[in-house]
């Protein structure tokens, strides 16, 4: 009979891979730690613009989750940004982390205008539909 084993790695994507293995190096990261760790992280393969976005995506969450270590994720981010070459995408637009992370960032500080006006509308007993119609 067929007994059921735990495989480790099969049918992960290139990107899925990439997240579990900085997301581990992050996992450990203090500040009496960041230069080795930052080496580790410079050292990842990223083959391609998805794969680049996800490990930005990572970091981006892990800054905001844990404010604390803002300042060193900003300093990794900018040790690791000067070590990866910019990557094309389909359309020929170069990638690069900072280009990334500023994307993330506008993202998420439109996200929170949403949400205001979405407070400010609840507050004020209308709808979003009431108040994006005035």
């Amino acid at each position: 009979e067929q007994a059921y084993r735990v495989s480790k790695g099969r049918g992960q994507t290139g990107a899925e891979k990439l997240v579990k293995e900085a997301r581990a190096v992050l996992n450990k990261l203090t500040p009496t730690n960041m230069g080795k760790l930052r080496e580790e992280m410079a050292h990842l393969e990223v083959q391609d613009a998805a794969e680049l976005e996800a490990l930005a995506s990572l970091i981006f969450a892990k800054a905001l989750d844990e404010p604390h270590f803002s300042r060193l994720y900003a300093e990794l981010c900018s040790f690791v940004h000067a070590r990866f070459p910019p990557l094309t995408q389909p359309d020929c637009k170069a990638v690069t982390l900072k280009s990334c992370l500023l994307s993330l960032c506008q993202e998420e500080f439109e996200r929170a205008d949403r949400y205001r006006e979405l407070a400010d509308a609840d507050s004020q007993g209308l709808t979003a539909e009431d108040k994006e119609l005035k």
